[in-house]
């Protein structure tokens, strides 16, 4: 793949109008770093590349695999950052056989798979409330 899992969720959640892209000041989504710095949102989110499962070869020797992506949201209000996370845990449960486009390069959202439910993971150094969210995700493409 010419894109990481987490770039190719990254673009389906904001493709599903679940965040906006990063430097935006509603919900922007950034990939493998959650920056603090000024002029950054309060209330953002970033998806993180993890460890992927192997689903074992197919018959032509292709090997398969579950691609681990995380979710972590971030908002001064514990309750908003819940609902938000939770309002991503039941849109994520729905994306089954989409289409993403990345660079001109297409990818297929075969399934994704919820490891975790919401997780909170207490407060930042802003005291901002972090939650995150894990799945497995099947990508066919490139």
């Amino acid at each position: 793949m010419t894109h990481s899992p987490a770039q190719i969720m990254s673009q389906a959640m904001i493709d599903a109008s679940l965040f906006t892209v990063p430097g935006s000041s509603d919900w922007p989504l950034y990939i493998s770093v959650l920056p603090s710095a000024d002029g950054v949102a309060d209330q953002a989110a970033c998806v993180y590349d993890v460890a992927p499962v192997s689903m074992g070869r197919i018959l032509r020797g292709d090997h398969c695999w579950k691609h681990g992506v995380q979710l972590m949201v971030r908002d001064p209000s514990y309750t908003t950052g819940w609902a938000k996370a939770a309002a991503s845990v039941r849109a994520l449960e729905l994306m089954h056989m989409v289409n993403v486009v990345i660079d001109d390069t297409a990818y297929l959202i075969d399934s994704v798979g919820l490891t975790t439910h919401v997780l909170s993971l207490g407060q930042d150094e802003y005291r901002r409330a972090m939650f995150t969210v894990n799945m497995l995700v099947m990508l066919k493409g490139d």
